[in-house]
């Protein structure tokens, strides 16, 4: 029998570097070094904020509340012409009446050097709702260890701000980001509060959760119909447990399924319908969204995506070992329900447009990619483990350092190999270069060579030249050489113009 020494059991009971012969690395550390790695990341992509501009239809959703700003209006005015854009744009265009209000504020109607926020609410709000998820979702429903679901949540951060489609259209193109990546995390945001509720209760989480809802129905049909489905879900698992707490959630239900039937009912959507007019029909556009739902997955889980889930196998490993009171059963039947899920978030573009959404409306999709993977691979892992009766667990308190080294390593390995092959780069990576080349402060500098001209009242016709550097996260669109197309039309209402062209 080996003796162990009074400071090898404070060691084992503190999960410290040392268990008997084994070299651990504890979770804290990691989590910590992963914290670091992720701030370290996400540094020049709110550096080259700074030189962010708007652009399209940044102008278009914004003129009345700019021209409030700009005649002194106080606070009631600016807020009525936010309203007054949501009922023009609800009659005439689409039904997402929350969104559009939100589209209103974008931060130049208080001044062009305030576009930068842009980037530091996009970004740092996307982050913030995925460690609030999954700390409601893995430490306090699943019990694991608070550095676990931190670890899971960097990891997660990381691939969501690094691997996505576009973080041009996510993080630094308002309009367009308010519209996905916000609507996106306020729906995280909705299911955490949820999460809380029924694990403590609380009378303000109800009124919590039912503004969110309404705010979700009114928002894009992705993220509304995928919040109905949620919550629809957690309403009939309540139910099944006759759990009583479904009666106080139903209002929030009733709330957003009125939002979402008024977004649906709106007269816009039919005349923006009416320049699609080859789309599919309802049981079309479902049984495509399954393919389009595979073809996604087969081109987004690249090298990159795989590296994350491969580094996370060792601390999910070793968390669904250590979880005692929660029974993960028919792992098939969990993975089915994440797919046809994920699968409903293509429908609505399918059926409104024929065709399959803009990168912006992809990058959300790729969130759920990340976060339903996670998801999925926790409960298989557990799976394993209960069929396993708790053979072959790591040792409590780390990871063993040659595991995690040769993890880490192969992760490595796999982003290197996948930016060779892909041509494919990190969102960090493009804002450093871009930092570094000057292209970004140059961009800007053009920008304001126009800003001049367009804050001069005594100029009512302006013409400019095409924007000579276009940095990969800051260059979204520009205006054209007709002065009726919508881009040139509302810039010029902005900022008060007869006509505006570049050629």
């Amino acid at each position: 029998m080996k003796v162990v020494n009074n400071s090898e059991r404070k060691t084992e009971k503190n999960g410290g570097p040392f268990i008997g012969k084994h070299r651990l690395v504890s979770q804290k550390a990691v989590y910590i070094l992963l914290l670091v790695v992720l701030a370290g990341l996400l540094l020049p992509m709110f550096s080259i904020a700074r030189y962010d501009v708007p652009s399209a239809d940044d102008f278009s959703f914004s003129c009345e509340t700019h021209s409030a700003i700009k005649s002194g209006g106080n606070a009631y005015e600016i807020i009525q012409g936010a309203a007054n854009k949501v009922v023009d744009v609800y009659l005439t265009w689409q039904g997402t009446f929350s969104a559009v209000f939100f589209m209103a504020f974008q931060p130049s109607i208080w001044g062009i050097e305030y576009y930068r926020f842009t980037t530091y609410l996009m970004a740092g709000f996307l982050v913030f709702s995925i460690f609030l998820l999954n700390s409601r979702l893995y430490s306090d429903c699943l019990h694991f260890n608070k550095n676990t679901s931190g670890i899971i949540s960097v990891l997660s951060a990381i691939a969501c701000t690094q691997f996505l489609p576009s973080p041009n259209q996510s993080f630094y193109w308002f309009n367009g980001s308010v519209y996905y990546t916000f609507a996106f995390s306020l729906m995280l945001c909705c299911i955490a509060a949820a999460l809380g509720y029924y694990l403590s209760g609380g009378k303000w989480r109800i009124i919590l959760i039912s503004i969110l809802c309404f705010l979700l129905g009114g928002n894009n049909f992705v993220t509304a119909l995928s919040t109905a489905i949620l919550f629809a879900g957690f309403l009939s698992f309540l139910c099944i447990k006759k759990d009583s707490r479904w009666k106080s959630l139903v209002i929030p239900f009733v709330l957003l399924l009125i939002a979402f039937a008024m977004n649906i009912a709106a007269p816009g959507n039919v005349v923006r319908q009416a320049l699609f007019p080859d789309h599919p029909d309802a049981l079309e556009a479902i049984l495509r969204s399954f393919r389009s739902a595979f073809l996604f997955l087969k081109k987004q889980m690249d090298l990159r995506f795989l590296s994350i889930i491969l580094i996370l196998i060792p601390f999910l490993w070793q968390a669904t070992g250590e979880v005692q009171d929660v029974s993960f059963p028919s792992p098939w039947m969990i993975s089915t329900l994440s797919f046809c899920f994920f699968a409903a978030m293509f429908t609505p573009q399918l059926y409104a447009m024929g065709g399959e959404g803009p990168d912006r409306l992809n990058n959300i999709i790729y969130f759920s990619m990340v976060i339903l993977t996670v998801f999925d691979l926790i409960w298989w892992l557990a799976w394993i483990q209960n069929r396993l009766h708790g053979r072959f667990r790591y040792p409590a308190g780390g990871i063993p350092l040659s595991h995690l080294a040769a993890f880490a390593v192969a992760s490595a390995a796999s982003i290197m190999i996948s930016v060779v092959c892909f041509n494919s780069s990190l969102a960090s990576v493009a804002a450093f270069s871009s930092l570094r080349s000057g292209e970004a402060e140059a961009y800007y500098q053009e920008a304001m060579k126009r800003r001049i001209i367009l804050e001069n009242d005594t100029v009512s016709d302006c013409q400019f030249l095409p924007f000579e550097h276009r940095p990969y996260l800051l260059y979204f669109t520009d205006m054209g050489d007709d002065p009726l197309a919508y881009e040139n039309q509302d810039t010029s209402t902005f900022y008060g113009k007869h006509s505006i062209i570049v050629k």
